[in-house]
């Protein structure tokens, strides 16, 4: 997926950056961190396979997701007070001439962004894996409730996510379905 990029930061170079401040944030908070990890349960779409991450593994997924959102931000270095619980808005997909379009129901709520993500798929028969990609994170407000992606032609998988700007947790993965693109 060329050409799509989420802020100043690529999603490597966000893990990158996490995993240099790891061990700092550990140091600082050991027992918040400890804690956040064991209670956060993970569930990996699409096979719904749960597991607990590691602390380490639990900040560098919050801060990574985070300095995609907020480039240039300092990231938070204490986990969340409470767990997010994501958002309701409803979104739709439809391919366009040269893109996919996400379109939003209503407002994502305050504190809640939306991560759009796309998987290129070989073929129109081919089933969409666990690979979705990052393609960029937005906010949905009134008289904003659309965002077209542009895209290769090509077979795209479609899939959302909410997220918490603030903390970079994630919630409520949801699959929008297969669109072609001319």
């Amino acid at each position: 997926m060329t050409g799509l990029r989420t802020g100043d930061y690529s999603a490597e170079q966000a893990v990158g950056a996490a995993k240099g401040l790891a061990p700092m944030a550990m140091a600082l908070r050991p027992r918040l961190a400890v804690a956040y990890g064991q209670r956060r349960a993970i569930t990996m779409p699409p096979a719904g396979v749960s597991y607990s991450q590691t602390v380490k593994n639990a900040f560098v997924a919050l801060t990574a997701r985070f300095l995609q959102i907020n480039p240039g931000a300092d990231p938070p270095l204490t986990p969340p007070a409470r767990v997010y619980g994501g958002d309701s808005v409803e979104v739709t997909v439809a391919a366009v001439p040269g893109g996919v379009a996400f379109e939003a129901g209503w407002p994502n709520a305050d504190g809640s962004d939306t991560k759009l993500l796309l998987q290129r798929l070989a073929n129109p028969r081919r089933a969409p894996g666990p690979q979705y990609k990052s393609a960029r994170f937005v906010r949905f407000e009134t008289g904003s409730l659309r965002v077209v992606l542009p895209v290769e032609p090509g077979v795209w998988a479609c899939a959302t996510r909410f997220v918490a700007p603030a903390t970079g947790e994630a919630a409520g993965f949801a699959v929008h379905g297969v669109v072609e693109v001319a």
